[in-house]
């Protein structure tokens, strides 16, 4: 038998060069996909952590946002996920009452005359 094939080797000697050329080609590919595969992992391996990162910073902030409005204690608030503490905000922010920013300056004669608006019936300071 092994003689045979070596005759058949002689005989065909283009195609076992083409079988040799392929199969070093496949063995190259093979490598290359499986560095591609390693380099895959350890790119999802580093979203991973960046995403958790994230959503570790995004959960800080809203917890700082509801903890000052609201009787939850802060352990309960650190096992929610930021979708739920997104709503708590939410509802905490609607049940809050918005006070307005407004200072009143009436004693200040410098800004009314600074003021192009005048008082509050048109004129400006120094006019009658």
């Amino acid at each position: 038998m092994p003689d045979d094939k070596k005759v058949e080797d002689a005989k065909n000697p283009t195609a076992k060069a083409t079988m040799d050329s392929i199969t070093a080609e496949l063995e190259i590919a093979t490598r290359k996909i499986l560095e591609k595969d390693a380099l895959i992992d350890d790119l999802t391996l580093q979203l991973q952590e960046a995403n958790n990162i994230l959503t570790a910073q995004q959960k800080s902030k809203l917890i700082k946002e509801i903890v000052p409005h609201s009787k939850i204690p802060v352990d309960q608030l650190q096992a929610k996920t930021v979708a739920e503490l997104q709503q708590i905000k939410i509802a905490v922010d609607s049940a809050t009452p918005s006070s307005p920013n407004i200072h009143f300056d009436a004693l200040s004669e410098d800004r009314n005359k600074r003021s192009p608006l005048g008082d509050l019936y048109g004129k400006k300071q120094g006019e009658n």
